[in-house]
């Protein structure tokens, strides 16, 4: 039986063989030699290839494949915000390749055996060529700067404690201190990390929070570990949906050196991936293929030979083995999909998206389902978002998730750019808020609701349709995207007149971090002394939440919030919980007798108080605070937020996260955790 990995590497296309013809005239020494080895390795397995039956030739398959463009030589990695937009990319798809690469299987094979015979004929022989010293590439070692360079005959020694210490940012722009890590254990960083990947953070402040310590430059965890320290935070960041800040940290690395440090191979080639720099990436599979175990690198190549239009992706499924296929069935379903250019998959709730999954999305936005684009990440969702050819729809969901967990400036302006793109008829322009209420798709009605917005006369008007925007938005689970499309995109100002609307602005602002439109508004809210009841209710619950935000209580601000709360309900017991532990654990004193009071009204000793961490979370969080390992204290204090939301969780626990976060110094990150949680409103969806 022939080796499957090198089936799969030499003879998946005539493409992959034309692309070597070409690219060994040429090859350095270095590359010769691989190339004898290979040509070496090929004879040995030729006669097993004659036992293979026959395939079938299929009908009506012709053309003739196109060969894949070798990278230039000495070519590097770009940022990806510097990749070229959809607009610029050639009219040819990777799909429309595979419509005119109908291979003849049986002409496939012919072509196989005399490109390979061909392939010696052009490698000269050592004897015939002079000695010539080549420049051998070494990966990074310090980011940003690339390493310097080495001949063949210098011993190379890897510098794996610089690599895996690098970072793009440092305490002097977001970061942390270098020792942020000081006293965490290897195998203990790397579990925390793997908790994470496995469940995800709901908090998005939580998220933020982990992004920035995963980017700090800083001294590696103590003793051994399992991957490259550098290849688990990667790893990390890509699971969370931070693809093109994983990019940052790997864009200086080349694939030449990469095999030295362990597990950077394969999260660098899946963040080229979803990079979209197939090209890069691509051949450094095809090699690894040759040489590695893991399953990983036939995946890989699958994936490959989809993104790239490879015609031998049929003739690669078609020796899949059916327990292949189970180890991650919703890849194979992708690239059967690919293949047939059929339809995606439907994905259930709990399936997580993988680097190579996000990949072929990105190049077949076809294959996204709804379902699909909240689990997408940055770099995916941003393709999806400026392809004019995908569905207005798709785009605009891919926009509001973009938006909703990054706010990003830019992708604010495209998303409203979206909204007043979209055409409706007159009938539906002429009652703008009935007719949204009727559609099933949100971003359209969104959409609508917006163009409304912009449209109306009055600025009372505008912001009773921009309110019903945002309303559905928390609807949908979108809960920060009210923070990034403000009143003033649409024409509205502060002012005595919009009272009634204030409230709502600076719900939607303080949950996404937006202060200063909160505090413009609630300037005009506290401004007023007579307000109706439901006002009253709104501006007392307002008035704790800039109390927090700057740092001090008035007491009577405090009663009238107590008197304004009876306490009717479970759930509004748990909120006076939620908010008084809050308070005190943003360093805010509260009375005891309104403890007290509280406790007249029900006891909490017997009864469930939501999700939350228990004496065991307690205990090993004040050990890591108490020794001052900072890493590990800051992944426990995110980890409840695996979990829950904020508000979803235990009021005490919450308190204690609050105060952590404090007790580290991170105060603004405390607030934003605080907001999350004092101005949720609407459904949660992750």
């Amino acid at each position: 039986m022939i080796h499957k990995q090198f089936l799969l590497g030499l003879l998946s296309t005539t493409t992959a063989l034309v692309s070597l013809h070409a690219y060994a005239q040429n090859m350095s020494r270095e590359e010769q030699i691989f190339m004898e080895l290979v040509e070496e390795d090929r004879k040995q397995r030729a006669d097993q290839m004659d036992d293979m039956p026959d395939f079938a030739e299929p009908e009506d398959m012709e053309g003739t494949a196109e060969p894949i463009k070798a990278p230039a030589r000495g070519s590097v990695s770009i940022p990806v915000n510097q990749l070229p937009s959809t607009e610029a990319m050639p009219q040819k798809s990777a799909q429309q390749q595979m419509q005119q690469q109908q291979p003849n299987v049986q002409q496939l094979r012919q072509e196989f055996n005399q490109l390979n015979s061909q392939i010696k004929e052009l490698i000269p022989s050592e004897q015939d060529q002079p000695v010539v010293q080549q420049q051998a590439q070494q990966p990074l070692v310090a980011m940003p700067t690339v390493g310097t360079e080495e001949t063949l005959d210098t011993p190379y020694t890897p510098d794996i404690k610089a690599v895996e210490e690098c970072g793009v940012l440092t305490i002097d722009n977001g970061g942390f201190p270098p020792d942020v890590w000081q006293g965490v254990p290897r195998q203990r960083a790397e579990e925390l990390l793997e908790r994470l990947k496995e469940n995800g953070v709901k908090s998005i402040a939580a998220k933020r929070l982990v992004e920035r310590l995963l980017l700090t430059e800083a001294d590696v965890p103590s003793g051994d570990g399992n991957i490259n320290w550098l290849s688990a935070r990667v790893s990390a960041l890509q699971s969370m949906g931070f693809v093109e800040s994983s990019y940052a940290l790997l864009q200086g690395f080349k694939g030449e050196g990469l095999t030295d440090y362990t597990g950077l191979p394969q999260v660098w080639t899946e963040g080229m991936l979803m990079a979209g720099e197939a090209d890069t990436a691509c051949p450094f599979i095809r090699k690894q293929v040759l040489t590695a175990e893991d399953s990983f690198w036939r995946r890989a190549l699958l994936t490959c030979q989809a993104v790239q239009g490879d015609a031998g992706l049929a003739l690669s499924l078609d020796l899949l083995e059916e327990d292949e296929r189970k180890n991650d069935p919703v890849l194979y379903q992708l690239l059967e999909a690919v293949n047939d250019m059929g339809d995606g998959p439907r994905l259930a709730p709990d399936v997580r998206i993988s680097p190579l999954h996000a990949a072929i999305y990105g190049v077949y936005a076809y294959l996204i389902t709804p379902d699909v684009v909240l689990k997408l990440p940055d770099v995916v969702l941003r393709k999806v978002m400026r392809d004019e050819q995908v569905d207005i729809s798709l785009r605009l969901q891919a926009a509001e998730k973009l938006v909703n967990d990054y706010g990003n400036a830019s992708d604010v302006a495209t998303l409203n750019n979206l909204y007043d793109s979209v055409e409706y008829d007159l009938a539906v322009l002429q009652s703008p808020m009935d007719s949204a209420k009727e559609m099933l798709d949100g971003s359209k009605a969104r959409a609508l609701l917006w163009q409304a917005a912009g449209a109306a006369e009055l600025p009372s008007a505008r912001a009773l349709v921009l309110r019903e925007l945002w309303e559905r938005s928390e609807q949908d689970g979108l809960t920060n995207l009210p923070a990034s499309m403000t009143p003033d995109m649409r024409n509205i100002e502060p002012e005595r007149n919009l009272t009634w609307f204030a409230p709502s602005v600076i719900r939607s602002a303080l949950r996404g971090g937006n202060v200063s439109v909160a505090q413009e508004w609630w300037r005009v809210l506290n401004s007023k002394r007579k307000l109706q009841r439901d006002l009253a209710l709104e501006k007392a619950d307002l008035s704790i939440a800039f109390a927090i935000l700057n740092g001090g209580l008035d007491v009577n601000d405090l009663e009238t919030w107590w008197e304004s709360h009876p306490l009717e309900t479970d759930a509004d017991k748990q909120q006076a919980q939620r908010v008084l532990s809050l308070v005190e654990a943003n360093d805010l004193p509260v009375p005891t007798e309104m403890w007290l009071k509280l406790h007249e009204k029900f006891s909490d000793a017997n009864i469930d108080q939501g999700k939350g961490p228990g004496a065991l979370w307690l205990r090993v969080l004040g050990t890591a605070l108490e020794q001052n390992q900072t890493g590990e204290a800051l992944m426990l204090l995110v980890e409840p937020m695996l979990y829950a939301h904020p508000v979803q969780m235990a009021p005490q626990s919450l308190a204690n996260v609050v105060t952590g976060l404090r007790y580290l110094g991170l105060e603004n990150d405390a607030k934003a955790v605080t907001m999350e949680a004092l101005m949720h409103k609407g459904t949660l969806v992750y």
